[in-house]
């Protein structure tokens, strides 16, 4: 069956095929994204966005069906969405851009394409974890909290001591 444009054979089966593969592929991205970053940077909201952007990028895709009045009429939509939630991390972003390839190969019908690519570089991604790639030997760790000012803009004598004893330069 057609679109009302003439344009590329559009069907209910794409959508059934591909919303649900992009439903697991954007779990995977989820679980892989999980397992790799630390607690104190983990993001539930990242976590689901993962998950809900690969589905919605894959419906997008079907919607779209190679109709340049269309594309153009998403981004004029999407361009009044503001983004409040800034992305702290660079693998954040890689994340949510695996996640949108996952979404854009399954709607596009690129089934066995998606599902491969996603879950090579999902793998690839835990090899890096596991084998700790890039990671500095000493065990280092940087430490951030905020010590309270006096009145005069000096910090309390007391952090000072603790300081002096358990920190070096």
């Amino acid at each position: 069956m057609f679109n009302q444009t003439g344009g590329v054979p559009v069907s209910w089966v794409n959508v059934v095929i591909a919303v649900p593969l992009s439903l697991l592929l954007g779990l995977y991205v989820a679980l892989i994204y999980k397992k790799v970053t630390p607690g104190a940077n983990y993001s539930v909201a990242i976590l689901h966005t993962l998950i809900y952007l690969s589905m919605i990028v894959s419906l997008v895709m079907i919607v779209i069906a190679n109709q340049i009045a269309r594309a153009f009429t998403l981004v004029g939509a999407l361009a009044v969405i503001r983004f409040r939630t800034p992305i702290k991390d660079a693998r954040d972003a890689a994340f949510i851009f695996l996640g949108l390839a996952a979404g854009m190969g399954a709607g596009v019908g690129l089934y066995t394409e998606a599902a491969l690519g996603t879950g090579l570089i999902g793998l690839f991604i835990l090899l890096l974890h596991y084998t700790k790639f890039g990671r500095q030997v000493k065990g280092e760790t940087l430490v951030k909290f905020t010590v309270p000012l006096e009145t005069d803009g000096q910090s309390a004598p007391d952090h000072q001591e603790v300081f002096q004893e358990y920190l070096s330069d």
